[in-house]
């Protein structure tokens, strides 16, 4: 069954991700530089960090799943209180203890709402216009979260960054008011009552894993040439200032929200699988050009394009996903990909830096070259059936 839904609901869960992010971030800037000046060893600051991920990537799965049967809107409510209150201990913490108890509930409020954020904007759109939705909220969470580091660069001086997280926990108690007032509860009909059954996953489509693949694959190459290589590069190929390269992984954080919010548009109106892999293909093309580049701003303005066709990407892989997600376990499947994307990044970060150690970063610039050209001819060849040109039928109710 179809009810119509509020097109005001999708802005709201647009600022409430955006705040949610924008506080994430802040946690993860703030938390090692107050760890290293309060006296904490680099080997305290990882473990606390690892911690965290674990605990994020092992709740995902089961709040996904649980949140099929008792309503996504609850998961979100919950993830945004533990949030709330662990910034609000953040910022009075100052020991190893104190880290470590604030940061696994930090993963957990983390874990919860990365795995219901698809799912509840999947809820609150038809499957037809996912990709409008879609765009929209990474659009505005994408601008709010680029605050983050002007929030702590100009607040970090004032007791070690407490009124940031101050600031912050303010921001979040506001933005939980309004999602249990405001945002409208997701209600699925669900034939599997028990958490995990035989159903759930005979009659999974075998595409959700090409999906677990794709994502797994792009965030392993993509995490690390935006987080490492690119900003390294910056700062030792062309030896430019470290502000110099501070404003250029903002200004990619602020080209990215509008193209989040044209790539969703796009999703929705062209052939899914012509636009996923000719967006793969222009980013694989326009990577390896960057290793001829002798001009920071040149370098600049081709990296910020393949930042560009790189949203596109994201957008038309969530939209092709949302044509085999099943409504009875939308939670569920979403949370296996994003799962799958946390698990690149994890592992990502680690070995392509090893690999830029051992190498050199010119060799991680075609490493993500060739994987992107391999996302592009995987994407030609899978995504050709059918099933992703037309929408699928829509079984969900929003009250």
């Amino acid at each position: 069954m179809t009810v119509k839904k509020s097109k005001s609901a999708i802005w709201i869960f647009s600022v409430i991700s955006g705040v949610f992010f924008l506080s994430s971030n802040a946690v993860l800037m703030l938390v090692p530089l107050r760890m290293a000046d309060q006296g904490l060893s680099y080997g305290a600051m990882g473990s606390v960090m690892a911690s965290s991920a674990i605990v994020m990537l092992l709740v995902k799965f089961l709040a996904g799943r649980h949140s099929d049967m008792i309503g996504v809107k609850k998961y979100v409510c919950v993830s945004l209180v533990i949030f709330s209150f662990s910034t609000l201990l953040l910022a009075f913490a100052n020991a190893f203890i104190h880290y470590l108890g604030v940061l696994l509930a930090v993963g957990l409020g983390k874990g919860i709402f990365n795995s219901v954020n698809a799912s509840y904007t999947f809820a609150l759109v038809d499957r037809d216009e996912y990709g409008k939705g879609y765009g929209k909220v990474q659009g505005i969470t994408s601008a709010l979260s680029s605050i983050a580091g002007l929030l702590v660069g100009f607040l970090y001086g004032i007791h070690q960054g407490r009124y940031a997280l101050l600031i912050v926990t303010f921001l979040l108690f506001i933005t939980t008011t309004i999602a249990f007032v405001f945002l409208p509860n997701a209600k699925e009909n669900q034939p599997h009552k028990q958490l995990f059954s035989k159903g759930l996953f005979k009659d999974m489509d075998k595409h959700i894993f090409l999906f677990c693949f794709i994502v797994f694959l792009q965030t392993f190459v993509t995490s690390p040439m935006w987080i490492l290589l690119v900003p390294m590069y910056f700062y030792r190929v062309f030896a430019v200032s470290a502000s110099f390269v501070g404003m250029v992984m903002s200004l990619d954080e602020l080209v990215s929200a509008p193209s989040y919010i044209a790539a969703g548009n796009a999703a929705d109106k062209f052939d899914i699988r012509k636009l996923t892999s000719l967006c793969y293909f222009l980013v694989s093309i326009l990577s390896i050009s960057l290793l001829k580049i002798n001009s920071p701003i040149l370098f600049l303005l081709v990296f910020l394009l393949c930042g560009l066709f790189a949203t596109f990407t994201y957008a038309a892989i969530s939209k092709a996903e949302v044509f085999i997600i099943r409504d009875s376990a939308r939670g569920f499947e979403f949370a296996l990909i994003s799962i799958s994307a946390g698990l690149g990044d994890s592992f990502g970060n680690y070995i392509m830096g090893k690999l830029f150690d051992q190498t050199s970063m010119a060799i991680g610039i075609v490493f993500f070259s060739i994987s992107y050209l391999l996302l592009a001819i995987i994407t030609a060849l899978s995504l050709n059936s059918p099933k992703f040109k037309s929408p699928s039928r829509s079984g969900m109710a929003v009250s």
